[in-house]
Formats: structure tokens, C-alpha cells, sequence
């Protein structure tokens, strides 16, 4: 270390950040030497509840969150440039099954796959489970990663009187979307950060069809260390 300098100027001094929350082109600094790429992919939405009749319920369970990966690279890896891909949000609609994120990655180097919508339940006289969708998993390159977390099931009943929606999957830079209990309609909250899952609606009976959360962007995070 350099007399005169503190170990915070050094840090300072040699490490720079770029975000990416929409789709673009990642130009490296020109003193970069090697960068940790961190990614997530997009979220699902939740599962939208089916209008209810006299004698039945609805409910949809949650969306499953991006994958999240991550990788060094160096100068000669990156190039002059590489496309940034930002994976896009499931979007929820009312009454049927929410909509998959879609994948984020750097040019080829590294990719983090979407999470899964989550379903949406069929009517019952008595009790009726959503499934949560799966996270996303399956990407390629770099040098760790971790499937996106799974939505939770909704549940539904009518014998005794039950509504709750499948809350959104947390993902790595972001949480999954709530739910609220109780009521006749519980619309399922959008998810919030980055990557994360949205969460199932529900219904009790005599309702129209609702939407459910949507999911979150996906997102890249790199780090350049600087010479």
C-alpha cells in the first residue's frame, strides 16, 4: 500500500460498480482488470383466483423467484463490450395462472433462468390447493449458483370459511410478495425488489375474478476491480 494512503482510499480508488435494470450494453472501464458478475433472473406472478359461484372458492399460489448467479470474468473475457438482457417480470391476469419471468444474462458469459408462475385452483365445495411454482434454475456459465425459491400454495375452503393466497418467492436481491388474510377477495401483492415472485389471489364465494402480484425484474450487479 502506497504511503499516505488508508486502506478506505484504497478500496475507493480501485473498485467501481455498474448496475443494470434494464436491457443494454455493459462497456467495462477502461482500467478494469476482472469483474464479479451477479445476476438474477425475473419473477414469476401469482396465480389469479376464478370468479366464485353460491358454493365454491378460488385461490391462486405463488410465483416462483430468479435464479441467482454469479461469476468472475476478466478484461479479455468481457472484450470491448457485451449485451446486458434484463429478464422481464411475470405479469399476473385475473382469474387464470400468472405469467413466468424470463431469463437475464451477459452477452454468453453467464445467465440466471426466470421463476415460474404460480396456478391458479379450480372451484370445490370443500377444499382446494394452487400450487406454488418452482424458481428458476438451469442457467449457464459462471461460477455459482442458486435455483430460485419456490412459491408458496394458496388454499381455499369453504367448510370452515379459509382464504389465503400462495405468497411470492424470495429471491436474492428481493422479496416475494404478501398476502392478506380474511375478507371475501384478498388481491396477492406484487413482489418487490428484484427477481422476487408475486403472490396468489383469492376468493370466496359470489366473486369476480381477480388478479394476483406480479413478479419483479431480474437484474445484474458487477463489480470491477481497477489497476
Amino acid at each position: 500500500m502506497a504511503q499516505g494512503f488508508t486502506r478506505e482510499d484504497v478500496i475507493a480508488t480501485n473498485v467501481a460498480i455498474q448496475s443494470f435494470t434494464a436491457s443494454g450494453t455493459y462497456t467495462p472501464n477502461p482500467r478494469m482488470a476482472y469483474c464479479h458478475v451477479r445476476t438474477v433472473g425475473g419473477g414469476g406472478a401469482g396465480g389469479g383466483a376464478k370468479a366464485t359461484g353460491s358454493n365454491n372458492v378460488h385461490c391462486g399460489g405463488g410465483g416462483g423467484s430468479g435464479e441467482y448467479a454469479e461469476g468472475i470474468f476478466t478484461k479479455v473475457d468481457i472484450g470491448s463490450s457485451q449485451v446486458v438482457t434484463i429478464g422481464t417480470a411475470g405479469t399476473a391476469s385475473s382469474g387464470a395462472q400468472g405469467g413466468d419471468g424470463t431469463a437475464t444474462s451477459l452477452g454468453a458469459l453467464i445467465s440466471a433462468n426466470g421463476g415460474l408462475g404460480g396456478a391458479s385452483s379450480s372451484g370445490t365445495t370443500i377444499v382446494r390447493n394452487a400450487n406454488g411454482r418452482l424458481g428458476g434454475s438451469g442457467g449457464s456459465g459462471g461460477d455459482f449458483r442458486s435455483p430460485g425459491r419456490v412459491g408458496l400454495w394458496g388454499y381455499c375452503s369453504t367448510s370452515p370459511p379459509e382464504l389465503i393466497g400462495g405468497f411470492g418467492g424470495n429471491s436474492f436481491f428481493g422479496m416475494g410478495g404478501k398476502v392478506s388474510i380474511g375478507g371475501v377477495t384478498n388481491t396477492g401483492q406484487n413482489g418487490i425488489g428484484y427477481g422476487a415472485g408475486g403472490a396468489g389471489s383469492s376468493n370466496f364465494k359470489n366473486q369476480s375474478s381477480i388478479t394476483a402480484g406480479d413478479g419483479v425484474n431480474g437484474f445484474i450487479l458487477i463489480t470491477e476491480f481497477l489497476v
